[in-house]
C-alpha cells in the first residue's frame, strides 16, 4: 500500500476560484446538454407522445429530484443536530471534570491547613 501523496495547494486563491467557476460552468453546461439530449430522445422514441405528456414526464422527474433533495436536507439537518448534541455533551463532561478537579484541589488545601494532631 503506497502512502497517499499530499495534494498540492492551489497556486493562488484567485486562480483556484477561477478554476472552480470554470469547473462548475462546465458541469452546468453538461447538465443542460444532457437534459436537451434526454428531451430529444423522449421525442424521438415515442412519436405519438404529445408535448403535454413530455412536459408532465419532465415535471415528474423534477419533482422526484426535489423530493430527493428535501430528503437529503432533512438527513443533513438531523446529522447537524446530533453533532450539536454531541458537542454539548462533551462540553458538559469537560465542565464536570474541571469542577471535580477544583473540588479535589480545594479539599486538598483544606486538609493541608488542618493542624496535624
Amino acid at each position: 500500500m503506497s502512502p497517499k501523496k499530499p495534494r498540492a495547494p492551489p497556486a493562488e486563491p484567485f486562480m483556484h476560484s477561477i478554476y472552480c467557476d470554470r469547473y462548475r460552468r462546465k458541469n452546468r453546461e453538461e447538465l443542460n446538454r444532457k437534459t436537451r439530449e434526454r428531451m430529444a430522445r423522449l421525442r424521438a422514441s415515442d412519436v405519438s407522445v404529445s408535448p403535454e405528456v413530455l412536459a408532465r414526464r419532465l415535471e415528474a422527474q423534477r419533482a422526484a429530484a426535489k423530493r430527493y433533495r428535501e430528503k437529503n436536507k432533512r438527513k443533513l439537518k438531523l446529522k447537524a443536530r446530533e453533532a450539536r448534541a454531541a458537542a454539548a455533551e462533551a462540553r458538559r463532561m469537560e465542565k464536570e471534570r474541571v469542577d471535580r478537579m477544583a473540588r479535589r484541589e480545594e479539599a486538598w488545601h483544606r486538609a493541608a491547613e488542618l493542624p496535624s494532631s
